[in-house]
Order: structure tokens, then C-alpha cells, then sequence
């Protein structure tokens, strides 16, 4: 529908293009590497929660994109794999979202899919609820081999480190390395 007008509930439409006089600006690439897939995390447990929802967890509050080994699934069926931080009562929390909506949906043709990951997203996430995966004759539950978090940041190279005695200093610290990371 993005060429099609559309009345939304508070009417407002589509705006034509406008032709703007060019910038006097010059724009100029970043000087800064790429953001590329610096590191790969297994799962750690596939639950399901009170609800009878399908959550990944990674044990690792990380950004990047998810990856599915390989599923097959009838023509128009779809699975979807909603990301997020943290589980709330034991589901997956989006109040903290605030509105923005992280989840990836696969819309089956008669392929099998095999090594996919979105190719124009990423996401910060721990868990991954997933919806519409096949059921099979022997497992209940997806294979946490069905499934590899990408982690993905702009790689620098790291110049220094820090360890103390105190396990909780160090786990601060680590945190503090992982939000570094998917922040910049």
C-alpha cells in the first residue's frame, strides 16, 4: 500500500514529492569501520512459557540479527521470531519497547529456508518468542541448534581491558563492554 492513499484515523495522507533545492553541504562517508557480524551466540534454552509461548534464550543481552538454520513450512504459512531484553511474570517483556515493534516475519514460498537471517535489520534482544514453528513427530520444542544469534557492531579494535577480585565489578564491567559494543 506504500503507492496507494490511505486515510488514516486522523486523516492525514500520503504527500507527494517535493523537489528541494540540493544541500551546500558536502556528505562524506563515516570514518569508522562497518558494522559486520563480529561474534556468534548459541542459545542457551528454549522455553516454553505459562502461556505456551516459544522463547530463545541467548543468556546474553546482545545486538544483532537472528539466524535459522534451516525450516520448511506450506506456501503462506509464516513464522515469526519477535526479539526482545527481558522476560516479565515469565514472558516476554515489550513494555520497554515503547512502541517499536521488533519482530521478523517469514512468509513461506514452497522453498525450504536454509542459513536465513534478516538481511536489512538488526535488533537488541536476548530472547526471541517465535510463532508458527513446525511441530515435529520427536520434539515438542525447536532444536536450540535450529537457531545462532549474530552479534553485530562497528568493529573496532578493543585497546583495553580491566579484571579486579570482585566478581560483580567484573560483571558490571562486561555489561558495560556489551552495551559499548551494540551502541557503537
Amino acid at each position: 500500500g506504500w503507492n496507494e492513499i490511505i486515510i488514516t484515523p486522523d486523516g492525514a495522507t500520503w504527500e507527494g514529492v517535493k523537489v528541494l533545492p540540493p544541500l551546500s553541504t558536502k556528505l562524506l562517508a563515516p570514518d569508522a569501520p562497518p558494522v559486520t557480524v563480529t561474534e556468534e551466540v548459541n542459545p542457551v534454552d528454549i522455553i516454553k512459557t505459562k502461556s505456551g509461548k516459544t522463547v530463545i534464550d541467548f543468556g546474553q543481552n546482545l545486538v544483532g540479527k537472528l539466524r535459522v538454520s534451516s525450516v520448511r513450512l506450506p506456501a503462506g504459512q509464516k513464522i515469526s521470531f519477535t526479539h526482545v531484553e527481558v522476560l516479565e511474570n515469565g514472558e516476554i517483556g515489550t513494555r520497554p519497547l515503547r512502541g517499536a515493534v521488533c519482530v521478523d516475519t517469514i512468509v513461506f514460498s514452497e522453498k525450504e529456508l536454509r542459513g536465513w537471517s534478516p538481511k536489512f535489520t538488526f535488533h537488541g534482544f536476548q530472547y526471541v518468542q517465535v510463532e508458527g514453528w513446525p511441530a515435529t513427530a520427536d520434539a515438542e520444542l525447536p532444536y536450540k541448534s535450529d537457531f545462532t544469534a549474530l552479534v553485530m557492531h562497528t568493529n573496532m579494535e578493543r585497546t583495553g581491558w580491566f579484571n579486579c577480585s570482585d566478581t560483580l565489578v567484573n560483571k558490571l564491567h562486561e555489561n558495560v563492554v556489551w552495551g559499548m559494543r551494540g551502541n557503537f
